[in-house]
C-alpha cells in the first residue's frame, strides 16, 4: 500500500461558517498547530479577486499568500490553495506560485475550459489539483472520458468530490474503481466528502482499506468545520496512524474551532441528510432550517425543487415554493 495523506480544509472550507475571518493569530495558530502535528497538505484558504484582509483565509496575490507562509515555521508540510474556476476571469500571477497546489474546481459545464487552464498551468511546472466538484453528476462514461483527458495533462492529483455528501460505500466504489483504473498510475488521488449523511468516515476508511498502489489523499477539516453538515473530521481520520499528533489536533479544536462552533454550529441534521438524497446544494437545507419548518413541510418544499436548480442554490426559486 502506498502512503495515505491527510490535506486539512478547515481554513478554507471552514471559512463558509464565519465568513472566512478567522482572525490573523488564530489563522496563524491554527496553520501552525497543523504543521506541528505533521499534516502533510494545509488547505490554506482560497485565491480570490478581494481585497485582502489579513483576518481573512482570502488570498488576492502570490505575495501577501507567500509573505503569509513565511511567518511559519515549517518543515515538511506543504500548502494550498483553492481556485474557483468561474472566479478567474481576470486571471492570477499563477506562474509565482511554483511552490503552491492549486486545486482547481469547477463545475461539469465548465469543464472543458477548466481542464484547458489545468493544462496551461501543468506545462508551466505548478502542482494541480483537479477538481471536479458534483462528481455524481457525470455518468460513467463522462468520468472515463475525463480521466483520459486528464491523463494528457498530468497534474499532480485527481480529486473524487462529494459536494453535497450523496455517495455511499456502493457509489464511491463504483467512482473510485473507475478513476483508479482509468487514471495513470503516478497521478495521485483525492477524497473530497460532506457529512450528510454521516458517512464521510467510513467512506474514507473504504477507500484506505482499498488503496493499494497509488498516492492517496484524503481530504479533513479540524472538528469537521464546513458548510452544513460539516466535513470528515481531521483529528478522527488521523487517528488510524501513527504519524500524526491527534493530541495536539484535538487540543487545537478546544482551543481555536469550537468557539466558532458555539457561534455558529454545524453538523448534520435532518434537513442536511433529505438535502442528499434529494441532490440540493446545501444552501437549501440551511435556508429551511433557518425558517424553522417542519420536517414534513420540508420534505415538500425538496420534492419541487426543479432539476435545473438543484446544482447551486437559488433563492428565488426556494421563495416561490415557500
Amino acid at each position: 500500500m502506498k502512503e495515505i495523506k491527510l490535506l486539512d480544509c478547515t481554513l478554507r472550507d471552514g471559512g463558509y461558517i464565519n465568513n472566512w475571518e478567522f482572525g490573523f493569530d488564530n489563522i496563524k495558530k491554527i496553520t501552525q498547530a497543523l504543521i506541528n502535528s505533521d499534516i502533510d497538505f494545509i488547505e490554506c484558504g482560497f485565491l480570490k479577486h478581494v481585497q485582502y484582509d489579513k483576518n481573512k483565509t482570502l488570498f488576492s496575490n502570490s505575495k501577501n499568500f507567500l509573505n503569509f507562509i513565511n511567518t511559519l515555521q515549517n518543515s515538511e508540510t506543504k500548502f494550498s490553495l483553492m481556485v474557483n474556476y468561474e472566479e478567474i476571469a481576470d486571471g492570477f500571477d499563477f506562474e509565482k506560485f511554483k511552490n503552491v497546489y492549486l486545486r482547481i474546481c469547477f463545475k461539469k459545464r465548465n469543464l472543458k475550459p477548466a481542464l484547458d487552464l489545468i493544462n496551461s498551468l501543468v506545462q508551466k511546472g505548478l502542482n494541480v489539483f483537479v477538481f471536479p466538484m458534483n462528481i455524481h453528476l457525470y455518468s460513467d462514461l463522462e468520468i472515463k472520458e475525463m480521466i483520459e483527458r486528464v491523463n494528457k495533462i498530468n497534474p499532480f492529483c485527481f480529486s473524487v468530490v462529494d459536494t453535497i455528501g450523496i455517495l455511499n460505500k456502493t457509489s464511491l466504489d463504483k467512482i473510485f474503481n473507475i478513476v483508479h483504473n482509468g487514471l495513470n498510475s503516478f497521478i495521485s488521488l483525492c477524497f473530497h466528502s460532506h457529512n450528510n449523511l454521516k458517512l464521510s468516515y467510513s467512506n474514507s476508511l473504504s477507500l484506505i482499506q482499498q488503496n493499494k498502489n497509488r498516492s492517496l489523499i484524503i481530504d479533513s477539516a479540524l472538528f469537521g468545520m464546513g458548510r452544513g453538515a460539516g466535513n470528515l473530521k481531521t483529528e478522527d481520520i488521523s487517528k488510524l496512524f501513527d504519524k500524526y499528533n491527534t493530541d495536539l489536533l484535538n487540543e487545537t479544536v478546544e482551543k481555536y474551532i469550537k468557539p466558532f462552533y458555539q457561534r455558529t454550529p454545524w453538523g448534520t441534521s435532518f434537513a442536511y441528510d433529505l438535502s442528499a438524497k434529494n441532490f440540493l446544494h446545501p444552501n437549501y437545507a440551511k435556508y429551511v432550517l433557518e425558517k424553522k419548518l417542519s420536517r414534513e413541510r420540508i420534505k415538500e418544499i425538496f420534492s419541487l425543487i426543479p432539476q435545473d436548480k438543484k446544482e447551486s442554490f437559488d433563492i428565488k426559486t426556494i421563495e416561490t415554493l415557500l
